[in-house]
């Protein structure tokens, strides 16, 4: 049996998160790797973590955690 996920194909959904965060000395990097991906068809969705800063994270850890479930 192959248990190798489908490729991803122009229309699917891409949903980012940041557990560590994104410092805003590299925001322009990632405004750019986001619209790289929509640009090939891509849904991109922003979790609430991705841009956030929170004692050296990006969230208290409830919140990462659920994000990231």
């Amino acid at each position: 049996r192959n248990h190798q996920p489908k490729p991803l194909i122009a229309g699917d959904k891409i949903a980012i998160t940041g557990i560590s965060g994104v410092p805003e000395s590299l925001q322009s990097q990632l405004d750019s790797a986001i619209e790289n991906l929509r640009l090939r068809g891509f849904e991109v969705v922003e979790g609430s973590c991705l841009r956030r800063e929170y004692k050296n994270c990006s969230a208290d850890r409830e919140l990462r955690a659920k994000e990231l479930m």
